[in-house]
């Protein structure tokens, strides 16, 4: 990780005051001390293992544009850290005391660099913390940066906001308590309309896959055997914090016409490239197996989220559709 900029400002207000005040900090934080570096590869291995994140771009508006991102453009075109970093705490402030609910903090902003160049946008309270002293074995007491829980934390991907490629979600931001995180969502400057999180897009992206190879009597082998290399593909695009690209999934899912996954999934609002995935609602690709004497249970784990199959610790109940009823008749099983 490379460490281009960060600087800390304090936001000083209560919940419910209409009012706050800043404490502006004149100079950047030294990026080549080792705390304040441990201290930021700390908050990006927190925040991007973490699944509650939102996905989203900036506000289009043909009369006027989000305020951040004017300063962000501003900054990029200038490198003025400090003064980016200053009107971006004011513009915080404002739209904290627009929110009754939201409190103050300590406001950091950095550029970073990893395999994308970001800018990252978090607000910190402290915590307290036991110390100990090696020499005479007392314990202490201390107040640290509590960056386990975040406030509210955003990432920009630079790179990917500079591409300007439209299918990109190149803001992320952590999905908190609802009336509070879209007063940091309008912070951002963040388009309400591409606002989704990972796990919806998730889900809306297995049902696309699941519809396909049902409509084209895909047989099961071949279902199981395309759902096991999508989560693979999964899996190390998340560890690797790439997207999933819609191309690959669309080889994997049929070869020889790639392009007819592809237009299919665009058709169900799925973008080229699927920023973070959820790897718990992904793997509903997979189906429920399990066999027992006598007998065998399998069943798509969607059906549980849509009520289709239920289970109560003893009881498990399948609503079934006509052709089972059928086949249950012609087993000469009895009448239903």
């Amino acid at each position: 990780m490379i460490l281009h900029h960060i600087i800390l400002h304090k936001i000083e207000k209560i919940q419910h005051a209409t009012q706050a005040k800043i404490s502006k900090r004149e100079s950047e934080l030294p990026i080549e001390d080792p705390s304040i570096i441990s201290f930021v590869q700390s908050v990006v291995e927190s925040y991007f293992k973490r699944s509650s994140r939102q996905y989203s771009k900036f506000e289009s508006n043909d009369e006027s544009e989000p305020a951040f991102k004017t300063y962000l453009d501003m900054y990029l075109n200038s490198s003025d850290f400090i003064h980016f970093s200053k009107k971006s705490a004011e513009l915080l402030k404002e739209k904290m005391c627009d929110q009754p609910a939201s409190t103050g903090g300590y406001f950091v902003i950095a550029d970073i660099e990893t395999d994308h160049r970001f800018i990252m946008v978090i607000l910190l309270n402290k915590k307290g913390s036991s110390t100990i002293d090696d020499e005479s074995l007392s314990i202490g007491h201390t107040t640290v940066l509590d960056i386990d829980q975040f406030a509210m934390a955003g990432f920009l991907n630079i790179s990917l906001y500079q591409d300007q490629q439209d299918d990109r979600r190149y803001m992320s931001f952590m999905r908190g308590e609802r009336d509070v995180s879209r007063y940091f969502a309008r912070f951002l400057g963040s388009a309400q309309e591409t606002l989704e999180s990972a796990s919806t897009v998730t889900n809306r992206f297995v049902h696309t896959v699941q519809n396909y190879m049902n409509a084209h009597d895909y047989e099961q082998e071949r279902i199981d055997r395309i759902s096991l290399e999508i989560l693979r593909y999964g899996d190390v695009q998340k560890k690797d914090r790439q997207p999933i690209n819609l191309h690959t999934i669309a080889n994997i899912i049929n070869s020889e016409d790639p392009e007819s996954f592809f237009h299919y999934a665009q058709d169900n609002e799925i973008s080229a490239f699927i920023e973070s995935i959820d790897m718990r609602t992904l793997k509903k690709l997979q189906d429920f197996r399990y066999k027992g004497k006598g007998y065998s249970v399998t069943f798509n784990k969607n059906l549980i989220s849509n009520e289709m199959v239920q289970f109560d610790g003893q009881i498990l109940t399948i609503r079934v559709d006509d052709k089972f009823k059928e086949a249950w008749q012609e087993e000469g099983l009895g009448n239903l």
